[in-house]
This record gives C-alpha cells, sequence and structure tokens, in this order.
C-alpha cells in the first residue's frame, strides 16, 4: 500500500476537494480569501467580485448588456427552496427581486 501511496504522491497531479461547506453550496470563504478583488462594476453599478457565484436565475437584459445577481454572500440555496425553483422556470419573465429586497 505504500508505494502505491507514494507513486500516486509522485505524479505531478493536483486537485482540489470541496470543504463540507462547499458541498452545501456555501462558497463565502472565496470572497473573503486573500488576494480577491474587485474587477470591475456591471451595467447597473455594481462591483463585480473575483470568485463570486452568480445566480443564472436572474439573468435579464439591462440597456443592451446580459446581467445576473450574485447569490447573496455567495452561497447557493438548496434545490428545493422557493427562490431557486421559481427562478429556474423556463419562463424567463419571472419577476424576481434584487437580492437582500432592493
Amino acid at each position: 500500500m505504500e508505494e502505491f501511496i507514494n507513486e500516486a504522491s509522485s505524479s505531478g497531479l493536483l486537485g482540489n476537494m470541496p470543504s463540507t461547506a462547499e458541498r452545501n453550496g456555501d462558497f463565502s470563504s472565496l470572497l473573503t480569501a486573500t488576494g480577491n478583488a474587485n474587477i470591475g462594476t456591471d451595467v447597473l453599478g455594481r462591483p463585480i467580485l473575483n470568485q463570486a457565484i452568480y445566480d443564472p436565475a436572474t439573468t435579464r437584459t439591462v440597456s443592451g448588456n446580459v446581467v445576473r445577481d450574485m447569490f447573496p454572500g455567495n452561497v447557493i440555496p438548496p434545490a428545493g427552496s422557493i427562490r431557486w425553483s421559481e427562478g429556474c422556470r423556463a419562463d424567463s419573465s419571472a419577476n424576481l427581486s434584487e437580492p437582500g429586497g432592493q
């Protein structure tokens, strides 16, 4: 067994395993990681953050530009939540509010 471990570790392959929080949809630690930065602003004047995860259910066109809202706190809600199930309809005319009720 030790020989197998040595071979595997000397192969040069690197990989990352998600943390328990990430497996549960919580990617908030990516926003606070060292080196994370505001990499610009979107057409609505909101910051675009490196490592932010955007909700595909909020996709819309504003002034000819496609925009999406970031998942609040960079946490993807569980698949059974109301926000997720309502927002993922094929009907793109769903009236979705801004994160935080704005």
